[in-house]
């Protein structure tokens, strides 16, 4: 959010009355381990086997702009509001606890987890960086300094390798 005097962008929890998430979680009559679990049916509603038709792409989607996500439609536009939520209720936990709850696709991944360690270099982590963006994409065989066309069927498969053979 931008201050209102200076124009800067500002944390909205600098700016005065400071956010106090334990009042918060009182006046909403909840406690920490009903936020966890609201979290978790939220990320889980979206994440494989529920809404998301777009799956494994699920962090790759989250590191879009929100103006390009807001473009979605049906299911994947269902599956990125549940994981907005989540992401609210995840950083009000951080918060409450100074613990980071999974992303979605964190809960099914049923491994230690460690490769995200080292391919991020840092892990559980709030938000991404740049940096952290191009390793998704590497993830994905879509490395940010190549050239990736996407073609319809044969014919084209067949004009754009004699093309690019050629350069």
């Amino acid at each position: 959010m931008r201050h209102p005097q200076s124009g800067e962008y500002v944390d909205p929890r600098e700016l005065a009355p400071p956010f106090d998430a334990h009042k918060v979680l009182d006046e909403l009559g909840l406690n920490q381990e009903t936020l966890k679990a609201m979290h978790e049916r939220l990320a889980r509603h979206g994440g494989l086997g529920g809404e998301d038709p777009l799956g494994d792409w699920h962090m790759l989607i989250r590191m879009a702009p929100a103006k390009q996500r807001a473009k979605q439609r049906g299911r994947a536009r269902r599956a990125q509001d549940a994981y907005d939520a989540a992401e609210m209720l995840r950083r009000f936990y951080y918060d409450l606890t100074g613990e980071l709850l999974l992303n979605p696709d964190d809960l099914f991944d049923l491994s230690d987890k460690s490769w995200k360690k080292r391919l991020f270099g840092k892990w559980p982590t709030l938000s991404y960086t740049r940096a952290d963006l191009a390793v998704e994409l590497r993830l994905r065989d879509l490395h940010p300094h190549q050239v990736h066309i996407v073609v319809e069927g044969e014919t084209e498969e067949i004009v754009c390798r004699r093309v690019c053979s050629r350069s």
